[in-house]
């Protein structure tokens, strides 16, 4: 799926548009993250027929072929987040251990 994205970019051509959550493919099937549209739904949205028969393809594609590695992938939450705390650790370490002129 990624290598579907990267090709505009890197190749120019389009055979997909949009983000991880959602998507066209090659210009005509809409597929929307089932969790996101979940999301959606949960805070009284209303979505479109097209976002919802994409986002019950998704799941469909996801319980087939899926299994666990879909969020191994596609949503490395952890890692992201360690990484920030990472970062605020060692931006408040260079605040604390800057000198103070007085």
């Amino acid at each position: 799926m990624l290598a579907l994205f990267l090709m505009g970019p890197w190749a120019g051509v389009w055979l997909t548009r949009g983000s991880l959550a959602p998507s066209e493919l090659f210009g005509v099937l809409r597929l929307t993250d089932p969790l996101v549209a979940l999301q959606a739904l949960l805070a009284h949205h209303v979505l479109e027929g097209s976002a919802m028969g994409g986002a019950v393809i998704v799941a469909v594609l996801y319980t087939a072929f899926g299994g666990r590695s879909y969020c191994a992938w596609v949503c490395p939450i952890n890692p992201v987040t360690d990484f920030a705390a990472w970062l605020r650790r060692q931006a408040a370490t260079a605040v604390l251990a800057a000198p103070r002129h007085t």
